[in-house]
């Protein structure tokens, strides 16, 4: 699987982990000290999440960050 398939998918979970959490991005942007636009570039797979950065959105959502990047990795 290439760099920005596994990007996409960890996009995908992580939007589906904020979603089910019933939050908004701008909401765990703040709460994890990420810029927004970062945020949103990451959930949009224009680029890769940090390894920190599933480290603090899990943290916050209470997912394992393995959750959040699954199978694709």
């Amino acid at each position: 699987m290439d760099a920005q398939a596994i990007t996409a998918r960890t996009a995908k979970r992580v939007s589906s982990a904020i979603t089910q959490a019933g939050v908004t991005p701008a909401t765990v942007a703040e709460a994890t000290d990420m810029d927004h636009a970062d945020l949103d570039d990451s959930l949009h797979a224009r680029r890769p999440f940090k390894v920190l950065e599933l480290v603090r959105v899990g943290g916050f959502l209470h997912v394992a960050p393995d959750t959040l990047i699954g199978a694709a990795a």
